[in-house]
């Protein structure tokens, strides 16, 4: 088994999303909750949810439902690993 690859988790920008520059009248396609529903709030940024490039889907979300990713300024973010760096043992 290989020696363990020491991590961290660091904020990057996540490209797929595009902020929306002034409101709009989109609101978030989130649903879900008990019972379920819909979300409604004011979206913030758009995500192209089409498995065919060919075909767009965008699908607006509120600054709470951007699964995981967070706003910040024009752009949002999103955790991902990062090798450590450190001095060779």
């Amino acid at each position: 088994m290989g020696a363990v690859t020491e991590q961290e988790l660091v904020w990057v920008v996540d490209n797929d999303w595009v902020v929306l520059s002034q409101p709009d009248r989109r609101l978030c396609r989130y649903f879900g909750g008990s019972p379920r529903a819909w979300c409604r709030e004011s979206a913030v940024a758009i995500l192209d949810r089409s498995t065919n490039k060919a075909l767009s889907a965008w699908w607006a979300y509120c600054e709470k439902h951007l699964y995981g990713c967070r706003l910040v300024g024009n752009h949002v973010e999103r955790l991902t690993y990062k090798k450590l760096e450190g001095e060779a043992s």
